[in-house]
């Protein structure tokens, strides 16, 4: 098995740029280590990690929804972390719960069932998934759905 000790590096491929690093470095406290703004990218420190933003525009965006529709555009609402003020806008990626092929269909069903008929209840401990619909936890991510939740999704037209 392998185990990382460290990340040394991160790239990040971001909406705004200038959002992102007011976020970073406002919020999450980090340093803007330099800026090549020539060639779009701002490097940011994390401690002994280095953070590099690189800015999407449309056309790659475009391209990137549509090998994968779970890209998407977003924007981390001002207030969700403390010391955020403002929007931030951001690339975001629909993310789905793995269930194991074997577990039984009626268990993921009623998994399934129980996080969309609450997610404003799951919203107010994850703030980020405030708005999140049944229609969004359906999205096709090129992964395949367990029976049990596509049965689901299925029964109450979220596919």
């Amino acid at each position: 098995m392998i185990r990382i000790a460290c990340i040394d590096h991160l790239v990040l491929r971001v909406a705004d740029a200038e959002a992102m690093i007011d976020f970073y470095v406002g919020v999450l406290g980090c340093t803007l280590e330099r800026a090549q703004q020539s060639i779009g990218l701002y490097q940011l420190r994390a401690g002994s990690c280095l953070i590099d933003l690189v800015p999407v525009d449309d056309k790659t965006m475009s391209e990137l929804n549509r090998m994968n529709p779970g890209y998407h555009k977003l924007v981390i609402k001002a207030g969700t972390y403390p010391k955020q003020e403002k929007d931030v806008p951001a690339i975001g990626y629909t993310t789905h719960v793995i269930a194991a092929c074997d577990l039984p269909e009626e268990t993921v069903y009623k998994m399934t069932k129980a996080m969309a008929t609450h997610i404003a209840d799951m919203a107010a401990v994850v703030k980020p998934i405030t708005g999140l619909t049944v229609k969004d936890m359906a999205t096709d991510i090129g992964v395949p759905f367990h029976k049990g939740a596509a049965r689901y999704y299925k029964e109450v037209g979220a596919m």
